[in-house]
């Protein structure tokens, strides 16, 4: 299994239980040491945690942190995610600015992406994508 980046859904699905899910995350802390995250994902699940008032999800939500390295947003990570915005809308794709962020951490990191959100992630160039949903 390579380094990898977890998404908002992923960090939901574990959430709520997901077998699959769980049995990711119990396999990738087998190898490594900590769970990847990004800021932007802290920020989306604390969010969605706090409007649904939601505690025993955040008491979840907090352990899972303990064993999370929180991945800061860089001039790096900024710049790559805007110039797959700009190439996006060029299409007339549009993803949303949160996903943006994510991708291009996972981008300026070297990380591998687990995601259940393929749809969105599918069209940034050379972002690897592994749905740990999907079992």
């Amino acid at each position: 299994m390579r380094p990898t980046l977890i998404d908002s859904d992923i960090i939901s699905y574990f959430l709520k239980n997901d077998e699959d899910v769980y049995g990711k995350f119990i396999e990738y802390l087998e190898e490594y040491d900590l769970l990847n995250i990004s800021i932007v994902t802290y920020y989306e699940v604390l969010a969605g945690v706090y409007h649904r008032n939601a505690s025993r999800q955040l008491m979840r939500f907090e352990m899972i942190i303990s064993m999370c390295n929180i991945i800061h947003l860089t001039t790096e990570s900024i710049e790559i995610s805007a110039r797959e915005a700009a190439r996006l809308k060029r299409q007339g794709i549009t993803i949303g600015t949160g996903d943006m962020l994510i991708a291009g951490t996972a981008l300026a990191q070297g990380f591998v992406l687990a995601t259940n959100n393929e749809r969105h992630f599918n069209h940034i160039n050379n972002l690897e994508i592994t749905n740990w949903k999907k079992g």
